[in-house]
């Protein structure tokens, strides 16, 4: 079985941006500032990154990760959902 994903389809955060080409053990989300183009969420292995996805990003749950939390209250506050 490959580290690597093409999971792309699968994801429903509609936070989730794309994984780092570059660092195999990030991914990119929606700011939680403003004035922040992307958050980058970074992971001591790429199983804990796979695991994160699987939990989180290609699940119902995504709304329990922090960072989903932190960018729909920045949407909100800024009148964007």
């Amino acid at each position: 079985m490959s580290n690597s994903f093409s999971l792309d389809a699968k994801i429903i955060c509609p936070y989730f941006k794309r994984q780092k080409e570059k660092d195999k053990k990030s991914i990119q989300c929606c700011p939680v500032f403003n004035n922040q183009k992307t958050t980058t969420l970074s992971f001591n292995s790429i199983s804990d990154k796979n695991d994160h996805i699987k939990n989180f990003c290609m699940s119902g749950f995504y709304l329990g990760c922090p960072i989903a939390i932190a960018a729909k209250e920045n949407l909100e506050l800024n009148g964007e959902i």
